[in-house]
């Protein structure tokens, strides 16, 4: 496993128990000082969508697929954005709230933008290279 790939898998792990830290223990006081530190609730739901998508698109080389797989991955984690705001009717001391959706999803659109600007990137080197090997 690539350096990278290793550091999103930890990135992907470490927000996955936000989130079921947000579930479970949504007053513990590392998770409250965690959001105090990154400036409050709304800046959680972007920095997890932001990161979350982006580690996890690392981590399951997505580069490596089809354009248009890479978009399907985007577009199912963006449903599951909004799945799990849905959820959160059933739960007691959570809220459905429109403004966390939209700042998950702010994040979302800017993992999308950066994955696609630093793959074609990538492409475009890739290429270059080739071109000018032979």
């Amino acid at each position: 496993m690539r350096v990278l790939e290793f550091i999103a898998v930890c990135v992907v792990a470490l927000l996955l128990g936000i989130i079921f830290a947000k579930y479970f223990y949504h007053q513990a006081a590392w998770l409250v000082t965690f959001e105090h530190f990154l400036g409050g609730d709304a800046m959680l739901h972007f920095f997890v969508g932001f990161l979350l998508t982006f580690s996890l698109a690392v981590f399951l080389r997505l580069q490596r697929l089809l354009v248009r797989w890479q978009l399907v991955y985007f577009v199912t984690v963006a449903l599951l954005y909004g799945a799990d705001e849905f959820l959160q009717i059933w739960v007691p001391h959570r809220i459905v709230s429109w403004h966390d959706l939209i700042y998950s999803m702010l994040g979302w659109l800017t993992a999308l933008i950066l994955w696609f600007v630093v793959t074609g990137l990538r492409r475009h080197v890739i290429k270059s290279k080739l071109s000018n090997a032979t």
